[in-house]
């Protein structure tokens, strides 16, 4: 399935070929539905701008960036675990603004270049790290319980572009043996730590 040099407004768009699903390039999407049963070997983005959408991850995405896309109030519903959202490099290859991840699950994700003000990300126990490169001074000089130091210094150990990354406490927890309740409180004096209870 390819979908290119096209505007689709009002429209919904199911992801489904197990080979190949590709979006772009020069395709604008606004106000659509998209259901992707893709997984990050069969999806592919070639160029695509999503204005007010709904993007509806049936299938668990894994270790995919979302490069050559600008998203743009767009809501996201699903799993997205090690996903990139944003560009490194340039903000005219990829963005993303105003999108809506309450909905979502999220796990082991960065958003790069963008403004974290404008993303709305789900609840507790699910949390962010803003700007995680400043909390990684703090990070390597604490003692952690079990290999969670380890855990926090990969994930604050980034670069300056990258402008938060989102973690599923729960599963820090579990793989610490550390209940819920303590790893808040463990996690809630990281210099930009951010969730929503």
């Amino acid at each position: 399935m390819r979908i290119d040099n096209q505007k689709l407004v009002d429209t919904a768009l199911t992801l489904n070929d197990p080979d190949h699903n590709v979006l772009g390039p020069n395709l604008y999407i606004e106000s659509c539905q998209l259901y992707s049963h893709a997984s990050t070997s069969s999806l592919v983005i070639a160029g695509v701008t999503m204005t007010d959408c709904t993007f509806e991850q049936i299938e668990p995405l894994l270790n995919f960036h979302f490069e050559n896309a600008h998203l743009i109030n767009t809501s996201f519903i699903g799993t997205y675990d090690g996903c990139d959202f944003g560009d490194w490099d340039s903000n005219k290859r990829s963005s993303i603004k105003d999108c809506d991840f309450t909905e979502a699950k999220v796990n082991n994700s960065r958003f790069i270049n963008c403004d974290m003000a404008s993303i709305k990300l789900p609840s507790w126990p699910i949390f962010s790290i803003i700007n995680p490169c400043n909390a990684h001074e703090y990070v390597i000089g604490q003692d952690w319980p079990g290999d969670l130091g380890i855990d926090l210094d990969v994930i604050t150990d980034m670069p300056a572009e990258c402008s938060a990354i989102i973690m599923n406490a729960e599963k820090l927890a579990s793989d610490n043996e550390l209940s819920i309740t303590d790893i808040y409180y463990i996690l809630s004096n990281i210099p930009g730590f951010k969730t929503s209870l």
